[in-house]
């Protein structure tokens, strides 16, 4: 909606990659603070699942459309 030329859409996809810098590390760091040493390796796993998880739902969710 508000990119009009390439150079905005470089701009705006770089502060996107900018604010999304700090979630994965923010969430390990959440992860390793919630849960004991003894359940993280499974935690840790089931949160990166879930992106190709995401794939996987999203990808006939979208071609149908």
């Amino acid at each position: 909606m508000f990119v009009t030329t390439a150079h905005n859409f470089y701009a705006l996809r770089f502060m996107l990659g900018l604010a999304e810098a700090g979630f994965f590390p923010g969430m390990i760091l959440y992860l390793r603070n919630w849960f004991p040493a003894s359940a993280r390796a499974r935690t840790v796993a089931l949160f990166m699942t879930a992106a190709p998880l995401s794939g996987v739902v999203g990808g006939p969710i979208s071609a149908r459309c």
